[in-house]
């Protein structure tokens, strides 16, 4: 796995790393929790748009450990489950728009993707036209990621 990564500039590598540590230092001497995790999520992004393999791992290795977070009685997610869902669904969608080849055009084309976009207009509709909106918004932002 290591192998993978081929860094070729090592002074790169040590800038970023010390860049990284000192904004965990950072976040630790003023017990700021977001600068504590900001240092893990710019690495984790890192590694797994190297090695993306891995990554769908995790997902299923996380799947009987998540947890649902409730936040306003109505709004709930599953952690981990959900956010690496859609880490992996930006990942495809950029892969498939920085790519120059024809993906995009025999996947427009494809019938079950079609069906995915009528499903997912339908689910822009309704959150329309919902009395809940939080709800209506996270069903739809659960809708998006079928088209991944």
């Amino acid at each position: 796995m290591i192998q993978q990564l081929k860094i070729r500039n090592k002074k790169t590598i040590t800038l970023v790393s010390v860049f990284g540590i000192s904004i965990l230092f950072l976040g630790l001497f003023i017990e700021n929790k977001i600068l504590i995790f900001i240092p893990f999520g710019i690495l984790t992004s890192l590694i797994f748009s190297i090695i993306p393999r891995l990554l769908y791992f995790i997902l299923i290795a996380t799947i009987p450990i998540s947890v649902v977070i409730d936040f306003n009685g109505g709004l709930s997610t599953d952690f981990p489950f959900e956010f690496i869902t859609i880490f992996l669904m930006l990942m495809v969608w950029l892969e498939i728009f920085t790519k120059k080849n024809s993906d995009l055009k025999i996947l427009i084309k494809s019938p079950i993707f079609l069906i995915h976009i009528l499903l997912f207009i339908s689910a822009l509709i309704s959150t329309l036209t919902a009395l809940n909106y939080i709800i209506a918004i996270k069903y739809t932002l659960a809708k998006t990621w079928y088209l991944s």
